[in-house]
Order: structure tokens, then sequence, then C-alpha cells
């Protein structure tokens, strides 16, 4: 009987979650002033290479899920439990998934994203999930961009009004009535190299993209 009422909890949680989760995210979108910055460059850069690989750091995926709803992307998911809820979340906001990550099924969810990008759309990476550490690029981006040929497109989001979760990746929750901007980052390229230190030199590039547009992006919320 205890493993009964267990299974109905797991289902119950797996049905909720993902939709409470919409209706919040639904609201607080609804309520709050949205600002882009560099989607003009971006759709410039899409004329000479059509599929790009969209990252951003694990604490600033409900900021971007949201603000980049309805977009053809394919995005790299974790098996776990809380990927499953998290890719539920994705699917009703118009995205695609490829699950796996760097302790399991990380090579067949690569080699997917491969075929995505060579032939029908976009991809998306939290570069630092699904365990962290927190602001730390781990390899697969680099090695997708170079299997790939598709440039690498930072992306960062910050809001006004905020809660951080009391976690590794210190997730920001966005609150309603705030004023929420995206910043698209400068396109970054990589060459095929087997190098162990070209490799964790591409790593350190793209770490600091994503933390100098961080930067940038709250600052032209708050002021430096």
């Amino acid at each position: 009987m205890k493993k009964f009422f267990k299974m109905l909890e797991r289902r119950l949680l797996h049905i909720l979650v993902p939709r409470l989760g919409l209706l919040y995210l639904y609201f607080v979108g609804g309520t709050s002033k949205i600002i882009r910055v560099g989607a003009e460059e971006l759709e410039q850069l899409r004329a000479r290479h059509p599929r790009v690989i969209f990252i951003c750091w694990h604490e600033q995926s409900l900021y971007i899920a949201w603000l980049m709803r309805r977009i053809r992307v394919t995005v790299l998911v974790s098996q776990s439990r809380d990927g499953e809820y998290i890719a539920n979340i994705l699917h009703a906001l118009g995205f695609k998934t490829a699950r796996g990550s760097s302790s399991r099924g990380g090579a067949q969810a690569l080699r997917q994203l491969v075929k995505v990008l060579r032939k029908s759309g976009d991809s998306g990476i939290v570069v630092d999930g699904p365990r962290g550490p927190a602001l730390e690029c781990k390899p697969g981006v680099v090695t997708l961009a170079q299997l790939s040929g598709a440039p690498i497109i930072p992306m960062t989001a910050a809001s006004t009004r905020f809660q951080r979760v009391k976690s590794w990746d210190r997730t920001c929750i966005p609150l309603p009535f705030s004023t929420m901007t995206i910043h698209y980052g400068e396109p970054i390229f990589f060459q095929k190299s087997n190098d162990p230190e070209e490799l964790e030199k591409m790593q350190q590039q793209v770490n600091q993209a994503l933390n100098d547009l961080t930067t940038v992006a709250r600052e032209s919320l708050t002021g430096p």
C-alpha cells in the first residue's frame, strides 16, 4: 500500500508541477514589461548561419524559457525526475527536447542535437546543468559547436523583481509586475580540436561570454 501511494504521489506531481509552473510563467509574463537586446543582430547573423546553439546559465533558465517560447528550439534536458518536469513545461511552451546529460544519455542526446542543427532547427543548452557546479561551463556545448559547425549564441536574462531558490544553482524565479530583459550576445565559433588545452580555453571563453553578458543585462536594469 505504501508503494502504491508513493507511485500515486509521483504521478500527481508529474501532472501538477508542469501545469502550475506554466500558469505561473504566463502570469509573470503577462504582468511584466519585456525588453530584448541584440535581437536584430541575431536575425542578421541568421542570413549567414540559419541554425544556432543558444546557451545560458541554469540560474536564468526560467526567464529564458518564457522569453524564448514558441521558437523552434530543441533543448537538452536531463533524464532525471526533475528533468521530466522541466521537459513537460518546455513542451507546453513550444520547445522540443533531447534527453540526456554528462552523467546519463549524453552521447545519444548530443548526436540528436547535431542532427537537429544540420537539418531542422536550433538547439539550446543550459551549460552548467543539470548538477553544476553553477556558472561553470561543461564541455558538451563546445563539442556540439565543433561537430555541427553552428555558432554559439550566449543568452542572459534579468528582472527587476525575482526570488532565488535555495539550491545548487540558485535559480532565479521571476516575480509578477517586473521589467524583464533578455540579451543575445555575440556569436562564438569553434574549430575542431583535440588539444585538451584548447578545449579548456574554449570552455573558459564560453564562461566569460556568459558572465560578461549577465553583468550587462543586470546593469541595464539596475545601473552599475
